[in-house]
């Protein structure tokens, strides 16, 4: 092989090789591009999913809440009825000692 054809051979060979550092490094970019999407993409998707997560453990929280408030009332509204109806029952028969008192005092 003579110099000349050596020469053109290493020239060749570097022209090749200068070629496919572009395309590595080519690509290298359209990798970290895609990379960069496929992140961007998964947090978007988690983000959605958390967020449907959080509506709806929140959502089962005020049902929960709801129903316990409506418990405490109608518990309450048991005691109102119920204390009531003692005070009927205790109006009467104070009303009966208060006037009983009142005739005994004219008595007296």
């Amino acid at each position: 092989m003579s110099k000349a054809e050596l020469l053109q051979q290493i020239r060749e060979s570097e022209r090749q090789n200068a070629a496919s550092l572009e395309q590595v490094e080519s690509d290298r970019q359209a990798s970290l591009r895609k990379a960069q999407q496929d992140r961007a993409g998964l947090v978007e998707k988690t983000r959605t999913k958390a967020t449907k997560k959080a509506e709806k453990d929140f959502a089962k929280a005020r049902k929960r809440i709801e129903a316990l408030k409506q418990e405490l009332l109608d518990d309450g509204l048991a005691g109102v009825v119920k204390i009531r109806k003692d005070a009927e029952k205790k109006r009467g028969k104070a009303a009966k000692q208060f006037v009983t008192r009142f005739l005994e005092s004219f008595n007296a």
